[in-house]
């Protein structure tokens, strides 16, 4: 099965890599990875740690049994199990296996959740459906879940139930099992087919909360929000995120300086901390990058508007994902494609 794949540039952490299997919709088999570009673009923090694999179907456009979308045969997953067991992309956490997919990849991801007891970590359904058989499997209500689908779309049509090709879409599955599951469902509304990869894409709820999700502790429909730029005081608690800023956080790559437009709730964090510190350092991270640390005893001015870290970066610190934070395009020199076919048996 040939597939594309994305590999982390820094060393695998002691419990390994997570793994994401993607599986993309009838019409992006010449290039899978179009659809993660959006997730890319907004979330390269959180996924910049995470092995990805795309793989390529080619099962046609028009499927007289649904169940035939995607891996009837599970190559898909036993495509991601002989990388983990191979350690092809270094050491793989079995206990964090996410599976995720648009489309024909939806409806596949709910049938290889069910196919699969226990695989998956987590899964993120998009504009998917499935098949009684499918839908009522248990396993659907043990592993979690964030199924999307736009409240127009027409193609895997968002009302459907018990429909004879498409079975029941995403929002019936969680109407039938959401309240007995780990199961967690977004409706987007007005949005048309192509709006639920889009939109879950710049949502960081979904992927702070899908990498958080790990077999063996306890797992939730719950979420907490993951900030990347972070002030953090003296004892380890983080005091302000740029989730408590408005707007996005810009950066000029000239002056290598960070502006973080402050909302009265940040303002007020700072303040209150500032004052409590007791001169004790303050230190900025850009992730897992420390990038500055200074003291701060006195409140924040009511005034105060913005928050700017000078030279955040020294001359000789390179991070292309910086440019992802801030919407640039992907690099696709990072999103590498298999230089042959692998046949999965």
């Amino acid at each position: 099965m040939e597939y594309y794949y994305y590999k982390p540039s820094t060393a695998a952490p002691a419990d390994g890599y997570p793994i994401l299997l993607w599986l993309h919709g009838t019409n992006q088999s010449s290039d899978p990875f179009q659809s993660l570009n959006f997730w890319w673009s907004h979330n390269a923090d959180i996924l910049r740690n995470a092995v990805i694999i795309a793989p390529l179907w080619t099962g046609g456009l028009y499927q007289i049994n649904l169940d035939k979308y995607w891996s009837t045969s599970g190559n898909a997953v036993t495509l991601v199990k002989s990388i983990v067991n191979n350690s092809t992309y270094g050491k793989i956490d079995t206990n964090r296996i996410y599976i995720s997919g648009y489309s024909a990849g939806g409806i596949g991801t709910f049938r290889e959740v069910a196919k699969n007891d226990g695989y998956f970590a987590a899964a993120v359904p998009l504009a998917g459906s499935a098949k009684s058989g499918t839908m009522n499997d248990s396993t659907l209500k043990t592993t979690p879940m964030w199924a999307w689908h736009g409240s127009e779309d027409t193609t895997v049509d968002y009302g459907a139930s018990g429909h004879w090709l498409l079975g029941y879409a995403s929002k019936a599955i969680y109407n039938k099992i959401g309240s007995s599951s780990l199961m967690r469902f977004t409706t987007i509304d007005g949005a048309v087919h192509g709006g639920a990869p889009y939109s879950a894409s710049k949502d960081r709820r979904l992927w702070s909360w899908l990498f958080q999700q790990k077999k063996g502790s306890v797992q939730t429909r719950d979420y907490t929000v993951n900030g990347y730029i972070k002030v953090v005081d003296a004892n380890g608690n983080t005091v302000m995120t740029e989730l408590d800023c408005s707007g996005t956080p810009a950066y000029d790559t000239s002056t290598r300086t960070f502006t973080l437009t402050l909302t009265d709730s940040a303002r007020t964090k700072l303040s209150n901390a500032y004052t409590s510190s007791n001169g004790a350092a303050f230190t900025v991270y850009y992730g897992n990058q420390k990038i500055l640390t200074y003291t701060a005893t006195s409140a924040v001015d009511s005034s105060m508007t913005k928050f700017v870290i000078n030279n955040a970066f020294s001359s000789s610190y390179s991070d292309d994902n910086i440019l992802y934070r801030i919407g640039s395009a992907v690099n696709v020199n990072k999103l590498s494609k298999t230089a042959y076919s692998e046949t999965v048996t």
